[in-house]
């Protein structure tokens, strides 16, 4: 059971998601390239697009805090019931003999069970309702490239899919906390969640953000793709969808809240393939409301 001031601050932490990513639409498009730089494929739009990823996952910290959050230091001095209660626990499981050092760590690891943000986030996600658990752990696609690395940086082998369903999982859920902690403790500040490279293919200041509507299936062309190198050789490799739409969702489902991620406003070039597939029409400056589904989108160019 959620908290009513669980689900406030979450609530308020999805608006100030939502808010920073709409704003970060005013910014530039394929001309927000450095092409002289020497990492030219990061954009700004890219370093706020990390931003909000960061902070919707940060939630799942709180959905899996079992108690109100306190510093290691501050338990150890703490006269609280609870603190004692649970330092006194440890204690009485350690072992006698142990050294400082090896009991310091006994005592590191009680506190970390309950207050550590590794658990804390993990029992986030377990926690989530089924169909939302299912929801973003589905966004991730996970495969195995054997050959990664081996014909050159710039050559890529068919990766295969993971056959082992429990490995499949722990890996995802390592990715990510991974991606969590990579924003706070390694400053990465990078996901590709709009397309900016194609804002200028088809219109002069066109959208950074895109989709595809196909089979009557609305798509969204944004991906990002990460490598996991193993020592053993090969790689993970991990294929991102609908991102951050999907943590929107999932967090929005978890607390109870109805929600539409087209309620997120934000600009659209849309590719429109034909029932035949004989033409390609693409779209600009498409308000994402009117991507809520076919029909909608159909009632507004006014095809049939």
């Amino acid at each position: 059971m959620i908290s009513e001031a669980t689900k406030e601050v979450i609530f308020s932490r999805l608006r100030l998601a939502q808010q920073l990513l709409e704003e970060s639409d005013g910014l530039a498009g394929r001309a927000g390239y450095n092409f002289n730089g020497s990492k030219w494929w990061y954009h700004p739009r890219h370093e706020r697009e990390a931003l909000v990823i960061y902070l919707l996952l940060t939630c799942f910290d709180k959905l899996g805090q079992k108690q109100s959050f306190t510093t290691f230091a501050s338990w150890l001095k703490s006269q609280k019931f609870v603190h004692v209660t649970g330092k006194d626990k440890v204690v009485s499981s350690i072992p006698e003999g142990l050294s400082v050092v090896e009991s310091s760590m006994r005592l590191l690891e009680g506190y970390q069970d309950v207050y550590g943000v590794r658990n804390a986030f993990y029992e986030g996600v377990a926690g989530l309702p089924e169909n939302a658990k299912s929801h973003l752990l589905g966004s991730i696609r996970l495969s195995f490239n054997a050959e990664f690395g081996m014909h050159g940086p710039y050559v890529s082998t068919l990766p295969k899919p993971l056959e082992d369903s429990k490995l499949e999982q722990d890996l995802k859920l390592k990715y990510l906390y991974g991606k969590r902690n990579g924003f706070t403790h390694k400053l990465d500040q990078y996901h590709t969640c709009s397309v900016p490279m194609m804002s200028e293919m088809r219109f002069k200041n066109g959208s950074s953000w895109a989709a595809m509507i196909e089979n009557r299936e609305i798509s969204y062309m944004g991906s990002h793709q990460e490598h996991e190198k193993l020592p053993a050789g090969g790689a993970y490799v991990y294929t991102i969808n609908s991102w951050p739409f999907v943590l929107f969702e999932t967090l929005y489902d978890t607390l109870g809240i109805e929600f539409d991620r087209t309620s997120i406003n934000l600009i659209f070039q849309v590719m429109f393939f034909s029932d035949d597939k004989r033409t390609v029409t693409t779209y600009d400056n498409v308000p994402h409301k009117n991507l809520k589904d076919y029909d909608t989108f159909l009632s507004i160019i006014g095809t049939s």
